[in-house]
């Protein structure tokens, strides 16, 4: 079975980008090319500094949590963003601090 990604390979590098499957979800900032305007929005800061389109993060975030910061899933998976304890361990990350403070 073909995946999701398969329509963004192997595209002419002169045709137009496609439209992105977040693009449906709001970014979480009024003017998503000012850095500056992110209204003290977490998500929308980690978006701009990591390079990440608007709202792709707020993307993730509700497909694997619906925004419950205390969501833990059947594996263990923790936050938001479902991240499991030893790949936060592995990137520098308290697991135990995530679940406090996402």
């Amino acid at each position: 079975m073909a995946g999701p990604w398969e329509k963004y390979q192997n595209r002419p590098i002169d045709t137009p980008p496609l439209a992105e499957p977040w693009t449906k979800y709001p970014p979480h900032t009024a003017d998503p090319a000012s850095p500056q305007n992110n209204d003290g929005d977490p998500v929308a800061t980690a978006e701009q500094r990591f390079g990440l389109p608007p709202g792709l993060l707020n993307a993730v975030i509700s497909k694997e949590s619906s925004g419950n910061t205390g969501a833990t899933s059947g594996k263990g998976a923790i936050g938001l963003t479902q991240i499991m304890p030893d790949t936060a361990r592995g990137i520098g990350y308290d697991p135990d601090a995530l679940k406090r403070d996402p």
